[in-house]
């Protein structure tokens, strides 16, 4: 059972299903996200955040399209020096299947249906990107 909170901008659940079951058997969560309303004029974005007490370490997982695992850590890149202009959007990636975070004890995965956008940018928090629309060109490859 969820109990959910909140209203357009914010929403928390709560779950009533004992620690245990939910580390055994897992938990399922749809979203559904309506046309955003955009007569403000400002583009906006929908994300699902996700927290655990899991400790990463700026380390997190994701899938190639599903062909295998690669290593993400924020704010740096194996086969270039990266400096960091963009803190949050230069640390998403695709997620085409999956996101893990794990650390020695534990570890959180979401496994999603479509692709979407992800990062891990906090220790113990996964953000997936559920929609988004934007109104204009920021000039970095879309036309």
């Amino acid at each position: 059972m969820f109990v959910f909170e909140g209203d357009k901008t914010y929403t928390k659940i709560y779950f009533s299903k004992i620690e245990n079951e939910i580390s055994e058997k897992g938990f399922e969560i749809e979203t559904f996200v309506d046309s955003i309303d955009i007569s403000d004029g400002v583009g906006k974005e929908v994300v699902f955040n996700l927290a655990h007490s899991v400790s990463n370490n700026k380390t997190f997982y994701t899938d190639s399209n599903g062909l295998e695992e690669l290593k993400r850590v924020v704010d740096f890149r194996p086969t270039w020096n990266y400096s960091v202009n963009e803190p949050i959007s230069g640390n998403y990636y695709p997620i085409n299947s999956h996101i893990t975070l794990s650390d020695s004890s534990s570890y959180l995965s979401v496994i999603v249906d479509r692709s979407e956008g992800g990062t891990a940018c906090k220790d113990g928090f996964i953000e997936l990107m559920i929609h988004r629309r934007t109104l204009r060109d920021d000039s970095r490859g879309v036309n």
